[in-house]
C-alpha cells in the first residue's frame, strides 16, 4: 500500500501542469544537433504553454547559461516563440554544473500553433565563454525515425576515384633515402552526420615548411553533403592535424604525393564540444588509402592515452628553479609516460608508427623543458632580476635527441621545439659575446651626424636622442625599481619604433660612420663569427653531435639575416650563404637555402602580380573592388591582437592625412570569430575605420590561405588595378613607401 501511494505521488509530481489534452513527445527525433552539451528529452505541447525538458551534459564545475533570447522556431514558416520562464535555473545567470556533470531544466515558451510539425531550438545571443546551442528539425511526431547518417554509395565511389588518381600509391622507403620531396598531397573524406547548419563549411590544416619558416595554411572545403577535400603543399612526410570550427581537430599522417581519405563521425565533434577541457581524440575515424594502416594505428594509440597534463605543467613552471622544474615535470608526466611506454610495448604497431610515437613523445617532453627556459628568463625580467643562465647540465636532455634523424621533422611538436631550440639562451649569448669585444668608438653616431656632418636635427631626432639617454637607465642591469614591467615594455616599444625610423633616415650616413669609427668587419663576416660561436656552444658546451636538426636551424635563420642584417648586400649574402651551408650534407636543405637567397635577391625586380581565378581570390577581389584606382594598404587584424591594435592606432594620423584621397586608402579585414561584435564596433568607432570588413570565419580562412599567413597583423599592399605589390608588407615602411611613390 505504501509503495502504491509513493508511486502515485511521483506520478503526480511528474505530470503536474500537464493536462490530458497536452501532447507529450519523449526523446523527440531531430535532424541535426550542433551541440554536444544540450539534449531535449521531452516536449510538452499544452494549450497555454510549451515546455521543453533539457538535459545538460558538461564538465563538472563549468557553467551554462540561459538567455531570454532562447527561442523555438517553426521550420515551415520561420515564426518564433521566445522563452518566458525556466525551472531549475535563472535567466542570464551562470549555472555551475555539479560533480556528475549532468543537470536538467525545463524551459517554458508560449503555446505553439497547431499547424507546427517541426521546430528548431536555439538562441541568437552569443555569450563570451558560454555555450550557444542549436538543435534543428525537432519532430513533433513521435513516429518520426532518426536521420540516416551512413555514408552514401556515391560518396564512397567519389573517394575511390580520388584514391585511384593519387600520384603516389606507396609509402616512402626511408632506409633507401626517400624523405624530402616537394609535392602536393591530397586529403579527402566524409563527415557522417554533417549538416551545413553546423555553422562552418571549412577546416584548416596548419602546414608549413619548418626548414624555411614558410607557412602554407590550407583550407579544407566541406561540401553540403559532408564530403571534404584539400590540396596540401608538402616538402616531407608530416603528422599534422586538421582543425574545424570551435577547436574541433583530429590528427593524420600523410606523405608528399599521397591521397588520404578520412571518414569522420559527427558524434566525435559533439563529444569534443562537450569535453572542452581536454584535447579530445576522435574515436570513430576510418581511413582509406595507402597510409590508412599507419593512421589507424596512430589513432587507436592516441585514443587510449590519458589526457596530457599540459595545463598543470605550464602552471607549474612559475617560481621553480631549473632542478625543481625537472623533478616536477617527471612527476607530472609519469602517468602519461607510463601509459605511452606500456602501449608501445603491448599494442601491435608497425615500426614506422612506433617511430612517430616515440619521436612525438620526445619532442613534446623536450619542448616543455625549453619552454621553461623561456619562462624562467621572462620571470626574471618581470621581477627586474639580473638574468642568471640555466646551468649547462639542465640541457642534458638534448643529448638524448637523435639530432641526425630527419624523421623528427614529421612531428607536430617539431615546429615549437625547433623554434625554442634556435632561440635558446645558450645561443643568444653568442651575439652578445661578439659585440662585447668591440671597443667604444671615438665618436658616437649623433656626434658624427650633428657635429661632424653638421646635419640639422629634426624634432624626431631630438625625441629619439632623449630616449636613448633614458634607455641606458631603463635597460640597465638591474633595471630601475621605480618602473613597472608594463611601463618598461611600453617604453621599449616606443624606443624601438623611433630607433627604426632614425636608422632609416640616416642609413647612408650610418654605413659611412661604421667604416670610419667602428672599424668593424663586413656584416657578413660578423654574422659568420656569431655562427662560429654558436657552433662551439653546440659542440663543446651542449656536447651535441652534428646533424640535420642543427642544419635546419641554420637554414631557417637565413630569411631574417638576408632581410635585416644583410639587406641590400647581395654579394655579402652570397658569401655568407656559401660559408654557412658548406658543411650541410643534405641536398634538399641546400636547395632550400639557395631558394631563400633567390627569393631575397631576385635576378629581376619583382613586379606586382595578378591574383588567380580561385575561390579565395574572388573573396578578396570583391572586398577591394570599390577601391579600384587607388593604392591600398590592407590590414588583417583582430580585436584580441595587441600588435594589431597598436598598429592601427599608430597609423591614425596617417589615415587622417590621406582621408578622401583619390590615390590611397586603407582597408581593414577581420572575422566574426576573432572580433566579437561589441568589441569590434567600439574599436571601429574609436579609430574611425571607414573601410572595415568583419567577414565570416570561413571567408577569413580563405584569406589566410590566399596570402599564406598564420600570425597577424598581416599587411598586403595593392596597386591601382588590384594587383598585389607585396603580400607581406612591413607596416613600418609604409610612410617611407608613400614618400617614395608618385601617387599622382
Amino acid at each position: 500500500m505504501k509503495q502504491t501511494i509513493l508511486t502515485f505521488v511521483i506520478a503526480t509530481t511528474i505530470f503536474c501542469g500537464v493536462s490530458a489534452k497536452d501532447r507529450v513527445i519523449v526523446n523527440p527525433v531531430h535532424e541535426f544537433s550542433a551541440t554536444g552539451i544540450t539534449y531535449i528529452t521531452k516536449i510538452e505541447l499544452g494549450k497555454n504553454e510549451t515546455r521543453v525538458h533539457i538535459h545538460k551534459k558538461f564538465i563538472p564545475g563549468w557553467w551554462v547559461i540561459f538567455t531570454k533570447e532562447s527561442y523555438l522556431e517553426d521550420c515551415a514558416t520561420g515564426k518564433r516563440w521566445f522563452i518566458t520562464g525556466i525551472i531549475n535555473g535563472e535567466f542570464d545567470k551562470r549555472i555551475s554544473m555539479p560533480a556528475s556533470g549532468d543537470s536538467t531544466f525545463v524551459l517554458i515558451y508560449p503555446p505553439l500553433d497547431k499547424s507546427v510539425t517541426k521546430i528548431n531550438y536555439g538562441s541568437d545571443e552569443e555569450i563570451d565563454g558560454g555555450t550557444v546551442d542549436y538543435i534543428y528539425g525537432i519532430s513533433l511526431n513521435p513516429k518520426t525515425k532518426p536521420r540516416d547518417t551512413t555514408m552514401p554509395a556515391s560518396v564512397s565511389q567519389w573517394i575511390d576515384g580520388e584514391l585511384a588518381n593519387a600520384k603516389r600509391k606507396t609509402m616512402m622507403n626511408f632506409e633507401a633515402g626517400e624523405f624530402f620531396d616537394r609535392d602536393t598531397a591530397r586529403l579527402t573524406g566524409y563527415i557522417k552526420g554533417y549538416d551545413k547548419r553546423s555553422g562552418f563549411a571549412t577546416g584548416m590544416i596548419y602546414v608549413g615548411n619548418e626548414i624555411t619558416r614558410e607557412d602554407h595554411p590550407t583550407v579544407v572545403q566541406i561540401h553540403e553533403d559532408g564530403r571534404f577535400e584539400a590540396n596540401i603543399p608538402m616538402n616531407y612526410p608530416q603528422y599534422m592535424s586538421v582543425s574545424f570550427s570551435r577547436n574541433f581537430s583530429t590528427n593524420f599522417y600523410i606523405q608528399p604525393g599521397q591521397t588520404l581519405a578520412m571518414v569522420l563521425d559527427w558524434d566525435d565533434f559533439l563529444m569534443a564540444d562537450r569535453l572542452r577541457n581536454i584535447t579530445y581524440s576522435f574515436k570513430k575515424n576510418q581511413y582509406r588509402g595507402v597510409a590508412a594502416g599507419i593512421n589507424s594505428e596512430l589513432a587507436a594509440f592516441e585514443a587510449q592515452l590519458p589526457d596530457l597534463p599540459a595545463r598543470r605543467i605550464y602552471d607549474g613552471m612559475k617560481g621553480k628553479s631549473p632542478n625543481e622544474f625537472k623533478t616536477f615535470l617527471n612527476k607530472t608526466m609519469s602517468g602519461y609516460s607510463d601509459a605511452h611506454q606500456r602501449l608501445l610495448e603491448t599494442e601491435r604497431l608497425s615500426e614506422q608508427a612506433k617511430n612517430i610515437l616515440r619521436n612525438s613523445y620526445q619532442m613534446r617532453f623536450a619542448t616543455y623543458l625549453l619552454d621553461f627556459e623561456m619562462r624562467y628568463a621572462m620571470e626574471q625580467q618581470q621581477n627586474q632580476i639580473n638574468f642568471e643562465p640555466l646551468p649547462v647540465d639542465y640541457y642534458d636532455f638534448l643529448q638524448d635527441i637523435p639530432m641526425d634523424n630527419k624523421e623528427l621533422l614529421s612531428i607536430r611538436d617539431f615546429s615549437t621545439f625547433i623554434n625554442r631550440f634556435e632561440y635558446s639562451r645558450m645561443f643568444l649569448a653568442a651575439r652578445t659575446r661578439i659585440y662585447n669585444k668591440r671597443q667604444a668608438p671615438e665618436k658616437s653616431i649623433d656626434q658624427y651626424l650633428f657635429e661632424e656632418l653638421n646635419l640639422p636635427k629634426t624634432s624626431e631626432d631630438e625625441t629619439y636622442l632623449l630616449m636613448s639617454d633614458s634607455a641606458k637607465i631603463v635597460f640597465s642591469s638591474p633595471p630601475p625599481q621605480d618602473m613597472t614591467p608594463e611601463e618598461r615594455n611600453k617604453f621599449s616599444e616606443r624606443y624601438i619604433a623611433l630607433s627604426r625610423k632614425f636608422n632609416e633616415r640616416y642609413k647612408q650616413q650610418f654605413d659611412a660612420y661604421m667604416k670610419i669609427y667602428l672599424k668593424m668587419p663586413p656584416p657578413f663576416e660578423m654574422a659568420l663569427e656569431e655562427w662560429r660561436v654558436k657552433d662551439s656552444v653546440y659542440t663543446d658546451v651542449l656536447k651535441l653531435k652534428p646533424g640535420i636538426v642543427y642544419d635546419v636551424v641554420k637554414v631557417r635563420s637565413l630569411n631574417s639575416t638576408f632581410q635585416q642584417r644583410l639587406k641590400d648586400d647581395k654579394d655579402g649574402s652570397w658569401k655568407f650563404l656559401a660559408a654557412l651551408t658548406s658543411d650541410i650534407s643534405e641536398p634538399f636543405l641546400k636547395k632550400e637555402a639557395n631558394r631563400l637567397f633567390q627569393n631575397n635577391f631576385p635576378t629581376e625586380a619583382r613586379e606586382a602580380y595578378e591574383l588567380p581565378n580561385t575561390h579565395d581570390a574572388k573573396i578578396f577581389k570583391e572586398l577591394i573592388a570599390p577601391f579600384k584606382g587607388k593604392y591600398l594598404l590592407v590590414d588583417f587584424w583582430a580585436t584580441w591582437c595587441g600588435p594589431c591594435i597598436s598598429g592601427i592606432q599608430q597609423n591614425k594620423t596617417l589615415r587622417e592625412k590621406y582621408k578622401d584621397s583619390p590615390n590611397i586608402d586603407f582597408v581593414f579585414i577581420t572575422s566574426d570569430k576573432d572580433s566579437p561584435l561589441s568589441a569590434y564596433d567600439k574599436f571601429v568607432e574609436e579609430q574611425e575605420l571607414t573601410n572595415s570588413y568583419r567577414i565570416t570565419a570561413d571567408q577569413y580562412l580563405y584569406m589566410r590561405q590566399l596570402f599564406r599567413f598564420n600570425g597577424i597583423p598581416r599587411y598586403v599592399l595593392v596597386d591601382r588595378e588590384g594587383k598585389i605589390l607585396d603580400d607581406n608588407f612591413n607596416n613600418y615602411n609604409f610612410e617611407r613607401w608613400l614618400n617614395e611613390t608618385s601617387l599622382d
